[in-house]
């Protein structure tokens, strides 16, 4: 069996998340590489980086919502990014990020976790019911365009 090493993200594994990234994704990679740099430095964020065999393999992104929900007065915290390579799906990678993860949000007092998955990707939504994450609302989105 494949050995699974979680790591917090350090300025000098940027390059590897970007380059993870970028195989699935069109990514800006000047833009992505300050947006880690920035989410580095909040103790509000918690970056993770997999590695299987000493390769990089996935990374998770998480954060604590600073507003809370007033409705509730509960402490939500959420899933950014949960990314993992094709070929290291289903060997254990995207539970030990998940479950590093969500020690962290216990440890730092919060309530509720949602996490957004594209509504067509039956992966993704069976992963996170693995982890009793349930369908509880509808996020709409809209792209900001540039203004003329």
């Amino acid at each position: 069996m494949a050995t699974v090493e979680i790591q917090k993200i350090g300025p000098k594994d940027i390059r590897h998340v970007v380059d993870l990234l970028k195989t699935s994704f069109e990514i800006n990679e000047v833009k992505l590489f300050k947006l880690i740099e920035s989410r580095l430095e909040s103790d509000n964020n918690l970056l993770l980086l997999a590695k299987m065999d000493g390769r990089t393999a996935g990374v998770i992104e998480c954060c604590i919502e600073p507003q809370g929900m007033l409705m509730s007065g509960t402490v939500r915290g959420r899933i950014a990014t949960l990314f993992v390579k094709e070929d290291a799906r289903r060997k254990g990678v995207g539970s030990r990020l998940m479950d590093t993860a969500r020690f962290w949000f216990f440890g730092a007092g919060v309530d509720w976790v949602v996490c957004d998955v594209p509504m067509n990707d039956e992966g993704a939504l069976g992963f996170m019911k693995k982890f009793q994450f349930d369908p509880k609302e509808v996020t709409l989105a809209k792209r900001v365009e540039t203004i003329n």
